[in-house]
C-alpha cells in the first residue's frame, strides 16, 4: 500500500511538471544575416512565372542526368580475365571512373558484388573471389 501512495506522489509532482514545458517559450533574436537570408528568400518569391519555369526544366534536366549517370554506373560492370584476380587497364579505367563518379556523389550507397564462372571447382573459385578481394576490396 506504501509503495502505491509513493507513486502516486511521485506521478502528482511530476506531470504538473511536463504540462507546463511545453508552454515555456524562448525568445528568438534575430541576427542581421538571418534578417538579410528574409529578404533574399522574400526576392526569390517574386520571380516571373517564366523564372520559374526556366528552374523547373534546369532541375528536370539535373534530375535527368542523374538518372542517366546512375543507369550506366550500374549496368557498366567490371570484368576481370579469366583465372585472374588482377584487373586490366581497360577495367581500371572504369574503376577509377566509378570511383570519382561515387566521390562527387557521396549521398549514394552502392553495393558491390563479385561473381566466379561455373568453371572450376568450388574450392578454386572461392580462393580466387578472395584474392580478387584482397586486391581490388576496401582498405582495412
Amino acid at each position: 500500500m506504501q509503495i502505491k501512495w509513493r507513486y502516486g506522489l511521485i506521478l502528482m509532482a511530476v506531470v504538473p511538471g511536463l504540462l507546463t514545458l511545453p508552454a515555456c517559450s524562448k525568445n528568438q533574436v534575430q541576427t542581421e544575416a538571418s534578417v538579410v537570408q528574409e529578404q533574399e528568400q522574400d526576392m526569390k518569391a517574386e520571380k516571373t512565372p517564366e523564372e520559374l519555369e526556366q528552374e523547373r526544366l534546369e532541375r528536370e534536366a539535373a534530375e535527368r542526368k542523374l538518372r542517366a549517370e546512375k543507369i550506366k554506373f550500374m549496368y557498366e560492370d567490371i570484368y576481370f580475365n579469366k583465372d585472374r584476380y588482377s584487373l586490366n587497364p581497360e577495367a581500371r579505367q572504369i574503376l577509377q571512373r566509378k570511383a570519382r563518379w561515387l566521390m562527387k556523389n557521396p549521398d549514394l550507397n552502392v553495393l558491390v558484388e563479385g561473381y566466379t564462372d561455373e568453371r572450376g571447382s568450388k574450392e578454386y573459385n572461392f580462393a580466387l573471389g578472395d584474392l580478387r578481394w584482397e586486391i581490388c576490396g576496401p582498405e582495412p
